[in-house]
């Protein structure tokens, strides 16, 4: 007979210091034991484990909800990372949780932006129509693709977009076939990976043209990501009271 951790604290509890207890399984009955303490024997209910379960979907919420719930009412968290039903709003120790795993092209802005890494122009072509693709707008790309670095001799001095000095001789500068390659634009691009979730997130970027080494950095402007993040958060929010019955307490944060 296996006993969970919440029946042996509670046997532990029956028991008086300095007393000899002894604990005997009843035969077919996993739901209660019979404790001897002193020499007295009673018999004593075997409390439950306590709930810990997981859902992957967002209606089943709902569900648990009918379920698990009890007289003294539910209350669901929502976080960044997850969201937790308590049954019950007075003990944490029970809940239903949901993981919110990030879709894979907000993790590749993330990336992007804590840890930027000058590709060269085949490279960040790939990236953009293959990592990122479908959340930007197809003239970056276009523009992109049909570009070229150009050097050209008696330049003059200063650093633009696309463009910088290499002394007071060399000029390189950035060509495109199509139109000019633009410095900011807007990505929208969908923050969670979970079903009912979809809706995108704008997040504006910036792309920067190391001229001389031919190397291209992208990333987030500062706060466009935490932004989407509060926004998704937001829009999370309005999907559980459309789920949940009305009156459900939804709280942000962590219980």
């Amino acid at each position: 007979m296996s006993l969970t951790a919440e029946a042996i604290t509670t046997i532990a509890k029956l028991a008086e210091k300095g007393q000899e207890t002894q604990v005997t399984p009843m035969p077919g009955d996993d739901k209660r034991v019979m404790v001897t303490i002193g020499g007295d024997t009673k018999m004593h209910d075997i409390p439950p484990p306590l709930l810990k379960s997981s859902i992957m979907r967002l209606p089943d919420l709902a569900v648990a909800l009918e379920v698990y719930k009890n007289d003294k009412g539910a209350i669901v968290y929502h976080n960044e990372a997850y969201i937790k039903l308590l049954p019950s709003c007075d003990d944490t120790r029970e809940s239903i949780v949901m993981r919110l795993p990030l879709h894979e092209q907000f993790q590749t802005l993330q990336r992007l932006t804590s840890n930027p890494h000058p590709v060269g122009q085949r490279q960040m072509v790939a990236l953009l129509s293959h990592d990122l693709k479908g959340v930007l707008d197809d003239e970056v790309l276009v523009s992109l693709r049909g570009m070229e670095f150009r050097r050209d001799t008696a330049g003059h001095a200063g650093i633009d977009h696309g463009k910088e000095s290499l002394g007071q001789s060399v000029e390189a500068a950035v060509v495109s076939t199509h139109q000019d390659v633009p410095e900011f634009f807007t990505a929208t691009v969908q923050v969670y990976a979970v079903d009912g979730l979809e809706r995108r997130q704008c997040v504006r970027l910036h792309l920067e043209i190391d001229v001389e080494q031919e190397k291209f950095s992208l990333r987030a402007l500062p706060g466009e990501l935490t932004v989407a993040m509060q926004n998704a958060q937001s829009h999370l929010r309005d999907v559980l009271v459309g789920i949940l019955p009305e009156g459900t307490p939804i709280v942000e944060g962590t219980p």
